[in-house]
């Protein structure tokens, strides 16, 4: 995170963030103070701009909404602090490992030299018991150097050990920034990651779809049914898009109430089609899903989905705009439905699930 000015104004931000903290309920970890430290301090635009909608709704600030505003702008900066660890301990790994090289090194040089000697007096002795002697003196020296370098591999297997848990642990901290904590789908970070790549692989970006889900009223169902249920309502749909979308396509909780599909060598109609699959074999708003909320009973959750191909050569921002427009186009024509927008020399135009075409201004 970025450094404010001067002492004066972190300690101004600092100030500010306990306080709201406090009248907001918010629990007192480093990860949320992180967040409210950074929206007084006016650095993140984009943060600020979430927090004063949630503000002016009055809105409830969950710790799962905080774990994940805080994963979406601050998890590669917690990735980066953890691989900065591991790096540091891989380098105390390696300087260990190359300094137990240097003894086995050394230790074998010097037997070398000890082994040369004798056979340099070899040479010059006559008598056999000055010949046991030296002899007996090398076995020692090459037993030393054996026990010696017995020693050495145990200490370099204890150093690959150790390097070995490092990168098992950069592996982990990897997953854990690019993963949904409430979810186990990928995070927002990692979708925003693989979109771009795909838009810039001409093979990929041919024929590349968006699916961009919205659940329906989360706030009002958390009010009426318990912010456990919602958290239950949000696991379900993601075990349903983990059980649907498979393979190279990508399913990822971009926000609080919304999920996203990233498929690949899919047209337009066949990612209608799948959103539209999703929906039927989740059971999303054809009946109620079998979430154990704080209340124990099942409760009817449904999604709007809009549906956007990739043009080749576009803006990213103005395919993701379209995506939105459909989105917003599945709410303004009753929710609970999928819409499809296709760009057209005429302009956008909107289907529905059924794949018929939606009056002009649906999604104004």
């Amino acid at each position: 995170m970025e450094p404010v000015e001067s002492f004066s104004e972190a300690t101004k931000c600092a100030r500010s963030a306990i306080k709201i903290m406090a009248e907001k309920r918010i629990l007192p970890y480093p990860r949320n103070f992180t967040i409210w430290y950074a929206y007084f301090s006016g650095k993140y635009p984009d943060l600020t701009a979430i927090l004063k909608k949630f503000l002016d709704k009055k809105d409830y600030f969950t710790e799962d909404r905080n774990t994940l505003i805080y994963q979406k702008f601050f998890g590669f900066d917690q990735l980066g602090q953890a691989v900065r660890q591991i790096t540091a301990e891989a380098s105390l790994a390696l300087n260990a490992a190359s300094e137990n090289i240097k003894c086995l090194c050394d230790e074998t040089k010097g037997a070398r030299k000890d082994i040369e000697a004798c056979c340099s007096r070899l040479e010059r002795v006559g008598g056999t018991g000055e010949i046991k002697a030296l002899i007996e003196e090398m076995v020692a020296r090459v037993r030393r150097l054996a026990a010696a370098s017995q020693e050495m591999e145990k200490r370099l297997n204890a150093n690959y050990i150790k390097m070995a848990e490092l990168h098992r642990s950069i592996e982990e901290s990897q997953r854990e920034a690019m993963t949904d904590a409430l979810t186990g789908l990928s995070n927002r970070k990692l979708f925003d990651s693989c979109l771009r790549l795909a838009c810039e692989n001409p093979r990929k970006a041919a024929s590349l779809c968006v699916i961009l889900m919205d659940v329906d009223n989360l706030g009002e169902y958390n009010d009426t049914h318990g912010f456990g249920s919602g958290d239950e309502a949000l696991k379900a749909i993601a075990r349903a898009l983990s059980e649907t979308v498979k393979g190279r396509d990508l399913a990822a909780r971009s926000g609080d109430d919304e999920f996203a599909v990233l498929t690949v060598r899919t047209l337009l109609l066949d990612a209608s089609n799948l959103a539209r699959s999703f929906r039927g074999s989740a059971g999303i708003g054809k009946r109620a899903m079998d979430i154990g909320g704080e209340d124990g009973m099942k409760h009817r959750v449904t999604l709007s989905i809009g549906v956007a191909q990739f043009e080749l050569g576009e803006p990213l921002n103005r395919f993701m705009e379209r995506a939105k427009h459909a989105l917003h186009a599945a709410k303004r024509n009753g929710r609970n439905q999928v819409v499809a927008a296709e760009k057209t020399s005429a302009g956008l135009v909107f289907w529905d699930e059924d794949h018929v075409r939606l009056p002009p201004g649906s999604a104004s």
